[in-house]
């Protein structure tokens, strides 16, 4: 078992090879914002979740990759997140019609 090999291809893999200046500097202003959030209690309930975002956003850029910009076709959790919320506002402005702009697997469902 060659768990050196394992781990260095699993650290390989991760997204941190991959960022730039920017991502590094934002994940930072991220754990600035938790820290008086949690530590100092500066508005917390919003300060919680922007941070998180942030986090999310800069530490997996692809979560919020388009379709059309992927090889393999697929985007990330959060533009599947907003197509599904785009959807749901949709359908309920149309009094229950299925959502015009969506893909069939949501306006299926």
């Amino acid at each position: 078992m060659d768990i050196l090999g394992t781990l260095s291809n699993l650290v390989a893999q991760t997204a941190f090879f991959n960022l730039t200046l920017g991502n590094y500097i934002m994940i930072v202003v991220a754990l600035v914002f938790l820290y008086l959030a949690i530590a100092k209690d500066y508005e917390p309930l919003l300060l919680v979740p922007i941070a998180f975002g942030m986090l999310l956003v800069n530490i997996y850029p692809d979560i919020i990759a388009n379709p059309a910009d992927t090889t393999n076709g697929t985007g990330g959790l959060l533009y599947y997140f907003y197509q599904l919320d785009a959807c749901i506002i949709s359908i309920s402005s149309t009094n229950g019609r299925s959502c015009p702009h969506s893909s069939s697997w949501v306006s299926a469902r």
